[in-house]
């Protein structure tokens, strides 16, 4: 059966073209003409990967409310059947006490007639006659009124048969809802990872543009090299793509989210992490002013990451395309960060903004998902 959650699969019919100027590019004899129409190519090729990356991520957001809405139905509906099986049990108790009421005056009334109240005084002994009192009055009590004692018992026990009717009923529903969200989850991350194969083979092919582009800008450099001029000219639309690692942003923007090749990004000092340019400069200075290295666990995460992530955790996981780690701006701490209330964390709170980073609101002991260890890098 066709998933509710699944759309045509996403079209590479852009990408063809795209290709086909590569490839008369690459075998075009180098001329200012030839390169230009291998960026072009490229420029192309990042605006079509862009492009399937937004939809891909409208799509797996429509899949994830939808999962979110069956999920908090099925909760309702497990806890509307707890409530409803611990009143039919109470109604069943209460039911089971009034019988029992009544199974005892009936024991009482044959082991034992009522008293009158001149023999009541008579047989009592000594100090016992206000309890005995007691007791034969509400034996009498229940006698006269054991109709209305019968009545309450069974309307109890009816109330507990129908109370569990009920609950039988909101549990079988329950079962049927956790099927269709254990559905949803499989479709979704199913989906997820069709999404990531189509686009890492985007991405694969936009590298390949990239390359033919490099190696005709590299090709034409050569042969206006006495030019410098004309040279700087031909090769300004290949400099735009360049990340310089000097804390500008550089080519980050011109990518896809997740999709951010390494001439894009910047190592940060730490392990093999990268950010975006910008975001890494600053992280330097942070890290200097720290005074005792950082401890990072991620940086920059590729699409192919976040789906996994996003496999892992459906509903918890930012949606793959949304996630500021695939715009090499957020990085996860540990080193005592990872916790909220500890100096390491406090020591950020006090000091990140001044070099750009902040704890964002969703992510605070307050806020939709607490996430201690996730900060991010929005400038001065």
């Amino acid at each position: 059966m066709r998933s509710r959650l699944a759309i045509p699969a996403l079209a590479f019919v852009a990408m063809t073209g795209v290709l086909t100027a590569t490839a008369t590019a690459q075998t075009a004899p180098p001329t200012v003409d030839g390169t230009q129409a291998a960026v072009d190519g490229a420029q192309a090729q990042v605006e079509s990967l862009r492009a399937q990356v937004e939809a891909a991520t409208t799509e797996l957001i429509a899949g994830t409310t939808a999962l979110e809405e069956s999920q908090a139905r099925l909760a309702a509906t497990q806890a509307q059947a707890a409530q409803t099986r611990t009143a039919a049990e109470q109604a069943r108790l209460q039911a089971v006490e009034e019988r029992n009421r009544l199974a005892d005056v009936v024991r009482r009334s044959y082991l034992q007639p009522a008293p009158s109240d001149l023999q009541l005084v008579l047989v009592a002994p000594p100090g016992t006659l206000s309890e005995t009192t007691l007791a034969s009055a509400e034996l009498g009590y229940v006698r006269s009124n054991q109709g209305d004692v019968l009545r309450s018992a069974d309307n109890a026990r009816l109330q507990a048969d129908r109370l569990k009717t009920v609950a039988a009923q909101l549990e079988s529903e329950a079962t049927v809802q956790a099927a269709q969200v254990d559905a949803q989850v499989a479709a979704l991350t199913a989906r997820a990872e069709q999404i990531k194969v189509q686009l890492t083979a985007a991405s694969a092919q936009l590298e390949a543009a990239q390359a033919a582009r490099t190696k005709a800008q590299q090709e034409e450099d050569a042969r206006v090299a006495a030019a410098a001029a004309a040279s700087a000219a031909s090769s300004s639309a290949f400099r735009s793509f360049a990340a310089t690692c000097d804390g500008a942003p550089g080519a980050a923007s011109a990518y896809a989210n997740g999709f951010l090749p390494a001439s894009a990004l910047c190592p940060i000092g730490v392990g093999g992490h990268a950010l975006r340019a910008d975001a890494a400069a600053a992280f330097k200075l942070m890290n200097a002013a720290y005074g005792n290295q950082l401890c990072v666990t991620d940086s920059y995460r590729s699409y192919a990451g976040q789906v996994d992530v996003f496999a892992r955790k459906p509903g918890l996981a930012a949606v793959p395309g949304t996630s500021n780690h695939g715009w090499g701006v957020a990085v996860d701490f540990c080193g005592g960060i990872e916790s909220f209330g500890t100096p390491a964390h406090e020591w950020m709170n006090a000091n990140a903004r001044q070099f750009g980073w902040i704890h964002p609101a969703w992510a605070e002991p307050g806020g939709a998902k607490p996430e201690p260890w996730h900060w991010e890098y929005v400038g001065s």
